[in-house]
């Protein structure tokens, strides 16, 4: 009884552990994996993760399950007994004062083939935009591919009147979207663009600040802030010149 007890505490402890979306990697998986996936987003961190950080973690797995191409993993590191993945971390430069890090491997396990994440910020919308950045569609909670493309394009528009045929083109299509919901995501991205033609890039900036600062007020109601983190979400695709431009067509 006793020893069948240890077994099912045991088995807790190791799905405890485990991350939905994520692929748990060590010194013996590692290549096979990265060399086989054309994406794969690596967190290398200690080898009992927790905290706000790691919940974070989570839902960047959770979401960017959605794409085919990419893989999620994790190499956690063990400093004590069998010292578990030491020589990964020595290979990549993984030092623990820096836990978490992240670093998107294209194919290769060659140091200087992986891109490192570089953000002071560690939470999934600053990650997830990291992957767009880099030519990985990972569309963050109510973002649509369609109008990210969209953003990207009007971004790249380098006069006023480009950018409003861009801006039309982006009406057009939202008025053609039947689902109540979607449209309204969609009517989002045609908003800030007539915003960033009216106040110029300035705007991301200020507009983040607002809705920093909306976020935090309690006096605010939650369906409200509902409204303000789709917004932010939807700010990020309007970051990047070509956020979807494949490593393979440059």
């Amino acid at each position: 009884m006793k020893l069948c007890l240890a077994s099912l505490l045991a088995t807790d402890a190791v799905n405890a552990l485990l991350v939905q979306g994520s692929l748990p990697l060590d010194s013996l998986t590692f290549e096979k994996i990265i060399t086989k996936t054309k994406y794969t987003l690596v967190k290398f961190d200690t080898a009992y993760p927790f905290g706000d950080l790691h919940d974070e973690f989570k839902q960047v797995a959770k979401f960017a399950a959605q794409n085919p191409d990419l893989i999620v993993a994790e190499v956690n590191i063990n400093e004590y007994g069998d010292q578990e993945n030491q020589d990964l971390a020595k290979i990549y430069g993984i030092e623990k004062e820096d836990f978490p890090v992240y670093k998107l491997f294209r194919g290769s396990t060659n140091p200087d083939d992986s891109l490192p994440f570089e953000g002071a910020i560690k939470k999934r919308t600053q990650v997830l935009s990291f992957l767009k950045q880099n030519g990985v569609y990972v569309g963050l909670p109510t973002c649509i591919e369609r109008f990210d493309e969209l953003a990207a394009e009007f971004m790249n528009a380098s006069s006023k009147d480009e950018k409003e045929q861009v801006q039309k083109k982006a009406q057009a299509a939202a008025d053609r979207i039947e689902d109540k919901l979607e449209k309204y995501h969609a009517e989002t991205y045609v908003k800030i663009m007539k915003k960033l033609i009216e106040n110029g890039k300035e705007f991301i900036a200020k507009e983040e600040e607002r809705i920093t600062k909306g976020l935090s007020d309690k006096s605010i109601k939650k369906e409200a802030k509902i409204g303000m983190k789709s917004r932010e979400n939807i700010l990020q695709s309007f970051k990047y010149l070509s956020p979807f431009k494949k490593h393979d067509e440059l």
